[in-house]
Formats: structure tokens, C-alpha cells, sequence
């Protein structure tokens, strides 16, 4: 049985994440056993979504704050059940608090046979500023777009690739090219956006990034099954010269990521996280509702760095995602 969390420190305004995992070997006869994962919320939270993936059986499983059932898109909140082939999510279908105080547990009942239950729970610290008088909304976005470009490749397409793959040394480059689409939040004020990307491969060194926005030209022309190095799409060329940095607009704020990878960081581990606040504010002031971004290494590594892409069989849990809060 193993227990833990990782935390997202604040980033932006109120863009507080965390998680709560708990994996653990359920015999029989198992009938109304409780597994505690968080048992003593720390803060105010919002439950924004629950990963778990159930193998070598069948259990059904229910998911609780406290004595209340969370209501989700895979069920009615009870009776979760079976072998999963791969991690499921189920995203709670309305505001689900978590108050100070309050624990997070899993019921599981009518195992057939041991079964390894894997559980995540994923929380958002509630904000502050909740006397504004419009009401705000917390939701994960993912991406429409991603694909990445190859200098030393600058003809092949990489938009149905299951990773997304940096690379910044001399003379090799690969960049990364995504679109979200935010107009169904047109009008709304973007209280904070947070890129959260994960690794695919175990990074050995430490790494910094640049993530720029691309320009309004590039709107509607950026596509995952022609978009290369050299044409931003077939018979093309970028505007601002191959590998699209010419194409990016450098009067907004360009933030550059720092994150600290240890030797020995496990695959898989939340790795990437972004505030890109500057860049969505206001989505009604995005061109035709639409982020775009081009992300690079900054400074010559000879360590290629791997993430996971939306195509990738391990589903929603791993993709690129933008988590916004915004309000209206």
C-alpha cells in the first residue's frame, strides 16, 4: 500500500493543484471497505477530477467526501466497476467541495477476486476572492493541436506522433506547436491559465523553456497533418522563416519556465507547469478564441526531452492540458 501526494505551488492567482494517490491490493472478502486517501483536507478544495484503474478482477468502487457520494461522468457515483484496460476518468458532473478538514476516501465492495486498485484524486484549492460577485468556474482544456517540428526532419509530420519531443542543441532544434480552443469561455474574464505538460521519458538534466504566443497570421492555418519545420502547412512557407520563432509575437510576455529535475525523477511525474495568465487575460481578447503556442528548449542540451501528446493510448490522465479559472 502506498501513499502520497504532490502539490503545485500557487501559480497565477488561484491556479493551486493537487493530488492524492493511493494504490493498494484489495483481497476478499472485501464488503464496505473504506481506503482513506486524503484523510485530512488541508484547505478548501475542489474536486476536479478522479483517475483510477482497476486490475487482475472486478470490485465496485465509490468515491466520497466525507459521507457524500461524488457524482461523475462514468456513473451515478456508485458501483464503479471491473477491469479497466487502461486508467479511466471520471470527472465529477458538479461542484464538488472538499472543506478543511474533510476527508477524501473510496468505498470498495463486491470484489470477485484480489484486485490492485489505483486511485487519483485531483483538487483545487478553492480561491480566495470568491466575494467578486460573478461566478467562477475551474475547468481543464485540452489541446485541439499538438504536434512538434524538426529542423533535422523539416519535411515529415509529427501531428499524429504519441509524444511531443524538444530539443535544443547545435545544429538540431525540434520545437512543439499547440492550439486550444477557448471560445467556448468567449467573453469570460481568464483569472489564470496554467500549462501542465508530462514526461514521457526520465529527463537526466535540468531544463528551462520558452513559451511564446504564435501570431494572429497563423490563426486557422496551424494543422497537425501538414504543419512541418519548413511550411506551416503543404506549399507554405512560415511567414517569419522555418521553425516559426519569426512567427511569434514578442510584445506579449514570454515566461520562462525553470523547473528543477533531479537525477532519478520517476517517468510519469507532473513535470511541466506554465503560467500563462499573461497570454489569456481576457478571452475575449484571443484571436477567434484561439491560444497558440510554441514552446523551446532554452539553451544547448544534448538531452532530447519527450512528453506525452493527446494521441498517446494513455489517455486524458497524461495529455497536454490548460487548466483556467475565469468567471463572467
Amino acid at each position: 500500500m502506498a501513499h502520497g501526494h504532490s502539490r503545485l505551488p500557487n501559480q497565477g492567482r488561484s491556479a493551486d493543484i493537487r493530488t492524492f494517490d493511493r494504490v493498494v491490493q484489495v483481497g476478499i472478502p472485501t464488503e464496505g471497505q473504506t481506503l482513506y486517501v486524503d484523510p485530512k483536507a488541508k484547505s478548501d478544495y475542489q474536486v476536479i477530477g478522479i483517475h483510477y484503474f482497476i486490475g487482475g478482477g472486478s470490485c465496485n468502487v465509490t468515491f466520497f467526501v466525507d459521507a457524500v457520494a461524488i457524482i461523475t461522468n462514468e456513473s451515478d457515483g456508485d458501483g464503479l466497476d471491473g477491469v479497466t484496460a487502461s486508467p479511466v476518468d471520471a470527472v465529477p458532473t458538479a461542484y464538488t467541495p472538499v472543506a478543511n478538514g474533510q476527508a477524501l476516501s473510496v468505498v470498495v465492495t463486491g470484489v470477485s477476486s484480489p484486485v490492485q486498485l489505483v486511485v487519483q484524486f485531483e483538487l483545487r484549492r478553492l480561491p480566495v476572492n470568491l466575494d467578486r460577485g460573478l461566478e467562477q468556474h475551474f475547468v481543464k482544456v485540452g489541446p485541439s493541436i499538438d504536434t512538434y517540428i524538426d529542423s533535422e526532419s523539416p519535411t515529415p509530420v509529427f501531428g499524429d506522433a504519441v509524444t511531443l519531443n524538444l530539443h535544443q542543441s547545435t545544429p538540431g532544434e525540434r520545437h512543439i506547436l499547440m492550439e486550444f480552443d477557448l471560445s467556448e469561455y468567449a467573453g469570460s474574464t481568464i483569472l489564470s491559465a496554467i500549462l501542465h505538460m508530462v514526461p514521457e521519458t526520465e529527463p537526466a538534466e535540468n531544463h528551462t523553456f520558452e513559451i511564446r504566443r504564435l501570431i494572429e497570421s497563423t490563426l486557422g492555418v496551424l494543422t497537425e497533418d501538414e504543419t512541418t519545420w519548413g511550411e506551416i502547412v503543404t506549399g507554405m512557407a512560415w511567414p517569419g522563416g522555418a521553425g516559426g520563432l519569426g512567427d511569434t509575437d514578442d510584445t506579449t510576455p514570454t515566461p520562462v519556465v525553470l523547473p528543477v529535475v533531479p537525477l532519478g525523477i520517476a517517468v510519469d511525474t507532473d513535470y511541466l507547469f506554465a503560467d500563462l495568465t499573461a497570454f489569456a487575460i481576457d478571452a475575449a481578447d484571443l484571436w477567434g478564441s484561439q491560444l497558440l503556442l510554441h514552446i523551446t528548449q532554452n539553451g544547448n542540451t544534448a538531452e532530447d526531452l519527450i512528453f506525452h501528446s493527446k494521441e498517446n493510448a494513455s489517455g486524458a490522465l497524461w495529455e497536454p492540458k490548460l487548466w483556467l479559472v475565469h468567471e463572467h
